[in-house]
């Protein structure tokens, strides 16, 4: 992709790639929140890819914006300033969704929790299945123990997705958010002439078109 939009950078406007990234960036963390613990692997490599091919069109639209203003004896301390900033960014943002995963799990942790009491028949079923399953191959008092840090390890496990589902939702939502954010860059001149190129070769495609099917009726 990086080989691909490399090409279509010289030639289209900075900002409609940065959008088209945005857009794919927030759809495939989107994909991330139907994801649940007996998923395939086609259900985690989708989304990988689109999340990939959005990250190659806002990686090269964005640092050809970000230098396109620059005089030519900038450009270098330009290009060490935005290496700077990705990577305190990129640790930001790493720490930011692990305390999020974190606090999350610790919340819904706190909420499903609440199912867990003799008086639910679900919760009774569950730990006499595993009982049973355990009194195979230990003693009643280990069998009932393990049968109780299972409960506990499935709880853990299941308000962990939770986090997860909630900070993908979020990243996708801020990768919605900040698509208007894109208005605000300054476009090139390059990519101007080539939306102009493109659409008058639209209007003549399209004229020809319309021409060919009234010389196809008139003929029928």
């Amino acid at each position: 992709m990086l080989l691909i939009i490399g090409k279509i950078a010289d030639n289209v406007d900075n900002r409609i790639l940065t959008v088209i990234g945005l857009i794919i960036i927030g759809y495939g963390t989107f994909l991330f929140t139907n994801i649940n613990l007996s998923s395939s692997i086609e259900n985690i490599m989708i989304p990988n890819l689109a999340l990939g091919s959005g990250i190659a069109f806002t990686f090269i639209s964005v640092s050809s914006i970000s230098f396109a203003t620059l005089p030519g004896n900038k450009i270098h301390d330009g290009a060490g300033l935005g290496a700077l900033i990705r990577s305190v960014a990129g640790a930001f943002a790493t720490s930011l969704t692990a305390t999020c995963v974190e606090r999350h799990s610790q919340m819904h942790q706190y909420m499903l929790i609440h199912n867990l009491t003799p008086y639910s028949l679900t919760f009774n079923n569950k730990l006499l299945v595993l009982k049973n399953i355990f009194l195979l191959h230990l003693p009643q008092y280990l069998a009932t123990k393990c049968a109780y840090m299972r409960i506990y390890q499935d709880l853990t496990m299941q308000s962990r997705l939770f986090a997860y589902f909630d900070t993908f939702s979020m990243l996708a939502f801020i990768s919605f958010a900040i698509i208007p954010m894109c208005l605000l860059f300054r476009i090139n001149k390059k990519g101007r002439s080539y939306l102009k190129k493109q659409y008058l070769w639209f209007l003549r495609s399209l004229r020809h078109y319309k021409k060919m099917n009234r010389i196809r009726s008139a003929t029928h």
